[in-house]
């Protein structure tokens, strides 16, 4: 048996429990969990905010990293012992929307912690496609978010925004994913603006390396930034806060 930390209901707290080990099937392996974070959408999840057809009880988590225990047939991609990073979510292995480089959109998507269970236990089943093997150690801590808080903001500055060295680069929301926009967007060469609410995270984000910083309750952050950027305004803006008024100021 393994310890599990599961959600019995829509809206219930979460508990401590036993489940069976699993066994992985072909294809799949299993994976003994180091790590898995907190992410906003388990929030979500707990507050019933995937709807009806969620299977309850659920084991909830997707941002994990562990050591692969053990492989079903067919599996050659890894090998046990391997440290990996867990991908939230996986498809059939020839679904034409993951050939595309598009599994998100998939009508068969499988959302680890949402669809299947997760990773808030001592070890949970994914498929091969959706582990990530770094090319050395990383402390499990640090790789359990790689593939959910850093991917994120990643895909959205490098594929979607093409962000450029020399580009003005406003984070909107200093948090998970907006902790990391920062620190990318330096890595990128961009000059980063980040506005926040809390003097905390504003202390974050000049920690992380942000340019400059807009405190968001100290007056009208839109005009703030444009200010700084002498009437222009920035390059891109990533949102990272997930709110309707925050999206007014991203377009504003």
């Amino acid at each position: 048996m393994m310890r599990v930390v599961e959600l019995p209901a829509v809206g219930a707290p979460l508990r401590l429990s036993s489940r069976p080990i699993p066994q992985p099937g072909p294809g799949e392996v299993r994976i003994r969990v180091e790590a898995c974070g907190v992410c906003g959408s388990d929030v979500f999840l707990q507050k019933g905010g995937f709807g009806a057809g969620i299977p309850l009880p659920i084991i909830p988590g997707h941002e994990a990293a562990g050591v692969v225990d053990a492989l079903g047939d067919d599996v050659t991609e890894v090998a046990v012992g391997d440290q990996v990073a867990l991908y939230y979510i996986s498809t059939p292995p020839d679904d034409p929307w993951a050939a595309r480089g598009r599994p998100n959109i998939s009508p068969h998507v499988q959302r680890m912690g949402v669809d299947v269970d997760g990773a808030f236990a001592e070890f949970v089943l994914r498929p091969t496609a959706a582990l990530v093997r770094p090319p050395a150690p990383v402390p499990p801590a640090v790789l359990a978010v790689l593939t959910d808080a850093v991917a994120t903001p990643l895909h959205g500055l490098k594929r979607v925004a093409h962000l450029a060295a020399g580009e003005t680069l406003v984070v909107l929301g200093v948090g998970g994913l907006g902790s990391n926009a920062v620190q990318l967007g330096k890595a990128f060469g961009a000059r980063v603006i980040a506005v926040t609410r809390s003097e905390a995270k504003l202390r974050l984000a000049r920690e992380l390396g942000a340019d400059e910083t807009v405190a968001a309750d100290a007056g009208d952050p839109v005009a703030a930034v444009k200010a700084l950027t002498g009437g222009h305004g920035p390059d891109v803006v990533i949102q990272c806060v997930g709110s309707a008024a925050v999206d007014e100021q991203a377009i504003a």
